[in-house]
């Protein structure tokens, strides 16, 4: 099965031309190619993936979470180890560090959550999973550089209105990179919402609860959406519900307003007149 999908950073022109699920004994799960900004399965994965993973899975020194990049004329295969599978990808050298592994850790954490049972009795090609392919596009093709000024703009309409809808202290929304795109968050909040979009913890589905970190006596929830992050602060001594409530509606038009954006984007094929 082959679509159309972005295989490019809109931003640096860095790409990521393959990705590899693969058991750490070196059994395939998955894979998927993005040649020419085109999206299609991948029937076996490089034996040289497979080497590599067993090479890393079998040394005591290799850590979970960790990219591990292997450097081969202008591109980087790139390694990420999770407790009983890794992920492979096949990118440009001038593929952004933390961008790779943002990409990378959302992946692992979101398809050992859905598919972490299944995968460990499952033997040969994961292909036919429903929901597998729209996972692995959706972390390949996302775009972590700057929102563009249509997204940026709706964002800021969304935070604005929000705030006025709901008895909440601040909200804000942030980007891929912790960098506030808007919002009302104070300095002092700043430092934990972007320890906690670093380090890869908030929940990446705009349909459950979100986390809720304390912060200077608020309770700040805290949702992510593709590559942004929504947070929310209840008033010290509230209930966190408020905030709760405004950051999954956030979270949704947010979801939404993305979905529109990367079906604008792609390019519509001709049609023959009869």
């Amino acid at each position: 099965m082959t679509q159309d999908g972005p295989a490019s950073s809109q931003m640096t022109g860095a790409m990521i031309l393959r990705a590899y699920l693969v058991k750490t004994n070196g059994e395939p799960l998955y894979g998927r190619s993005y040649d020419k900004g085109r999206s299609s399965v991948e029937e076996t994965v490089p034996p040289q993936v497979r080497a590599c993973v067993t090479l890393f899975t079998s040394s005591g020194s290799t850590a979970a979470g960790q990219v591990y990049a292997l450097k081969q004329e202008g591109m980087q295969w790139a390694y990420m180890f999770f407790k009983s599978f890794a992920i492979a990808l096949l990118t440009s050298d001038d593929e952004d560090a933390a961008h790779l592994n943002k990409r990378m850790t959302s992946l692992g954490k979101e398809f050992a959550t859905a598919y972490g049972e299944l995968m460990v009795s499952w033997s040969g090609d994961m292909g036919q999973i429903e929901g597998l392919e729209a996972l692995v596009n959706k972390y390949v093709t996302m775009n972590l550089g700057s929102p563009s000024e249509r997204v940026s703009t709706a964002i800021e309409k969304l935070v604005d209105a929000n705030l006025e809808a709901h008895n909440v202290a601040y909200v804000g929304v942030f980007d891929a990179a912790g960098s506030l795109v808007h919002g009302s968050v104070p300095d002092s909040h700043l430092a934990a919402i972007r320890s906690e979009i670093s380090h890869g913890v908030i929940k990446a589905v705009a349909d459950v609860v979100p986390n809720t970190v304390a912060i200077e006596g608020h309770e700040v929830s805290i949702l992510r959406v593709h590559s942004f992050t929504v947070a929310v602060a209840s008033y010290k001594d509230e209930s966190r519900l408020k905030a709760v409530k405004a950051a999954g509606e956030i979270a949704h038009s947010i979801e939404l307003l993305l979905d529109d954006e990367s079906k604008s984007s792609k390019p519509r094929r001709r049609t023959r007149k009869a």
